[in-house]
């Protein structure tokens, strides 16, 4: 069982919970863009899981560490962007 508290993440569930389309929207676009909220905190562990299950980190908290600072920098943002791009090339 992961405790999430252990990684340093103590997020209430109702502070993740969506609302409307357009607030979900909007949040999404701040974890995206790197903005540090509770959200992205969620984010990046979700991430991380992944990292670390494929084998990408041998260590959650490496992989962890890694899922912040893509969020963070901006990259996951362009990265979507570039899909959403290709996306719409058809």
């Amino acid at each position: 069982v992961l405790d999430p508290s252990k990684l340093g993440i103590n997020v209430p569930l109702e502070q993740i919970v969506g609302g409307s389309v357009d607030e979900c929207r909007r949040v999404f676009f701040e974890v995206l863009g790197g903005e540090r909220t509770p959200a992205a905190k969620v984010v990046a562990l979700n991430a991380a899981l992944v990292l670390y299950a494929i084998g990408t980190y041998s260590k959650l908290e490496d992989a962890l560490e890694r899922a912040g600072a893509i969020l963070r920098d901006g990259a996951a943002l362009r990265t979507f962007e570039r899909a959403k791009e290709l996306a719409s090339r058809g």
